[in-house]
């Protein structure tokens, strides 16, 4: 066995934070962990550490922050109704472009999951198909803030069988 000792992935998650985030050089980084400094380089470029990159999102952080801070300071001088009414609107539109888009996304995935169980199931039936399609236009409706065209399912569609619908969707998911 070589007197070399294994590092920890924990130790190397930390010496590649030192590089990117705080921009160490090699060797002190080599000092600091007690790690040859050829190990470390080895490391960096198979990995493809980007200080660079981190570099970027530390700046953005920072230009963010100040202008919030900036912000702030601006809403200091508002009345206090006005204030309220600012932050209410502000948290509204948070909400809707991020949390609550997220939300849909995953309910959506949720319903897909659902159906695709269903079909690979042979259980599938048109009010199952049906419900999917209305969650799907609501969640396409609540993302976009449009009316999307609603197509109700029939169980019976100008005499086609709801049963030879459910087995169109089979053979398509299956070939």
């Amino acid at each position: 066995m070589s007197g070399r000792k294994r590092v920890d992935e924990k130790v190397w998650r930390a010496v590649r934070a030192d590089f990117e985030a705080h921009q160490q050089s090699l060797s002190e980084l080599a000092r600091r962990y007690n790690i040859n400094k050829s190990s470390i380089s080895r490391r960096a470029r198979k990995e493809g550490w980007n200080a660079e990159h981190a570099q970027r999102i530390i700046e953005k952080s920072v230009n963010v922050i100040k202008d919030l801070s900036e912000v702030r300071a601006q809403a200091q001088g508002l009345d206090a109704t006005l204030k309220a009414a600012v932050a209410e609107e502000v948290d509204q539109r948070l909400h809707i472009d991020g949390i609550f888009v997220n939300s849909l996304t995953m309910n959506q995935k949720l319903a897909n999951q659902l159906l695709q169980a269903k079909v690979e199931a042979g259980e599938l039936d048109m009010n199952e198909l049906d419900a999917h399609s209305k969650i799907t236009a609501r969640n396409r409706e609540a993302v976009s803030g449009k009316p999307q065209t609603q197509v109700n399912v029939q169980t019976n569609v100008a005499g086609t069988d709801a049963n030879a619908i459910i087995e169109e969707l089979r053979r398509k998911h299956d070939g």
